[in-house]
């Protein structure tokens, strides 16, 4: 049976939200009455082949998610991971903090892959078929959204496709040549913590996860899936109120 760790990036300090995330961490703002991190656990854990998790937070809102966890009723096991970071200034990164994550996570030795989620998504998640996918082809799986156009420039990351097969990938392009972007949830293999190790010690940007999806779409061969259903990117509190009626309209 396949077996993947999903990892949680939680550890943002969302400045964008001020002051909604002055005193509280972006992925425990609720949406329709439910942390926005409670839902994505609550799609992740469905699928057997999730064996647990980790979550990776800052220092200023560990204990806010050690309060969330304890009262979390879900079959996974979660490893909560403090990145010591206390404000905007001094955080990490999202990639090294994918690094930190990977590497306090429990020993597993014959785990197959890794499915990693920005804690600011809520969308319409076939976690199964994503792994269906995943496990088929062997080969590690985006999902992609067509950006209205005409597409703006340094805004998102771009997906060029041949078939299914990623052809480049580009982390914020400013002259953006395809209107496929990826969203902040991916199902990447066993080799991820390596790939990770390599992209910071070359020097590679350690903040947004798309620096480090470019080089590992330029090294090896990955599949993008067009996104089915609903997504919403919380990047500011239009986009939390919006998120918030299409839920409550369920």
């Amino acid at each position: 049976m396949t077996k993947i760790r999903a990892a949680f990036l939680a550890a943002g300090f969302a400045t964008r939200l001020y002051p909604l995330t002055l005193n509280k961490a972006k992925p425990l703002l609720e949406i329709g009455g439910e942390a926005m991190i409670t839902r994505l656990v609550r799609q992740v854990e469905q699928s057997q082949a999730i064996v647990d998790g980790v979550v990776v937070t800052n220092g200023k809102f560990h204990a806010d998610f050690v309060q969330w966890r304890e009262a979390l009723d879900t079959r996974l096991e979660l490893t909560l991971v403090d990145d010591g970071a206390m404000d905007n200034d001094s955080r990490l990164g999202a990639i090294r903090d994918l690094q930190l994550a990977l590497e306090q996570a429990p020993e597993c030795l014959d785990l197959d892959g890794y499915l990693v989620l920005a804690c600011d998504n809520l969308l319409d998640l076939d976690v199964d078929a994503l792994i269906a996918r995943f496990t088929d082809s062997g080969m590690g799986q985006l999902i992609v959204r067509e950006v209205p156009e005409p597409v703006p420039p340094g805004r998102y990351s771009e997906v060029t496709l041949d078939g299914e097969r990623v052809a480049s990938f580009r982390e914020k392009p400013a002259d953006p040549r395809s209107k496929l972007s990826a969203i902040a949830v991916y199902l990447l293999g066993a080799d991820l913590p390596a790939q990770i190790d390599r992209h910071l010690a070359a020097g590679g940007n350690p903040d947004a996860p798309g620096h480090l999806l470019a080089r590992i779409a330029a090294e090896a061969t990955l599949e993008g899936t067009r996104l089915t259903g609903r997504w919403f990117d919380i990047g500011s509190a239009d986009d939390l109120e919006l998120a918030n009626r299409a839920v409550q309209q369920e």
